[in-house]
């Protein structure tokens, strides 16, 4: 099993993924945002890489980007983790149009559902699923299952290769 580190990418919104080095820093306040991008807010890692004491660190980090209305979000690397994106374009037929969010919501807690949104005007659901690999298949077949009892026709099918 990997540790949380390897399994989890540091973000800062609107950026999705940090690769380090974003662009050469003009200032150590730069480097600082670069190397809590890529390794978190480790600060006796950060000062270690960039010679600047613990304590200033700490300082430059709480004052001057925490309390500026940054903020470090932890993102799971879905790839990573071995799981990759399905996505299902459903309209929900007649009987079940009143039930549908309880029914995503349930699948949410029990099969691998990641989200799923209304469209408008169409009515339809978009429903995203974080599926392992080896279960895509399987999943795709179960949605078909739930398609042919009646609680939705299927409009699309996508398979992505990036989360």
């Amino acid at each position: 099993m990997s540790s949380w580190r390897e399994v989890v990418a540091l973000v800062l919104e609107p950026r999705e993924k940090a690769e380090f080095p974003l662009e050469q820093p003009r200032n150590k306040m730069g480097e600082l945002v670069n190397l809590v991008l890529c390794i978190g807010p480790n600060i006796a890692q950060i000062s270690r890489k960039m010679g600047v004491p613990k304590e200033t660190l700490r300082y430059w980090y709480k004052e001057k980007l925490l309390k500026k209305g940054f903020t470090v979000q932890a993102a799971p690397d879905f790839q990573r983790l071995g799981l990759q994106r399905v996505v299902f374009l459903v309209d929900f037929n007649e009987g079940f149009k009143e039930y549908a969010e309880p029914i995503l919501m349930a699948m949410s807690e029990l099969c691998y559902l990641h989200s799923f949104a209304k469209t408008l005007p169409e009515n339809s659901y978009l429903i995203k699923g974080m599926v392992p690999r080896e279960h895509i298949g399987s999943w795709a077949k179960f949605m078909e299952e739930l398609s042919s009892m009646g609680f939705f026709t299927i409009r699309e099918f996508s398979i992505y290769d990036r989360v």
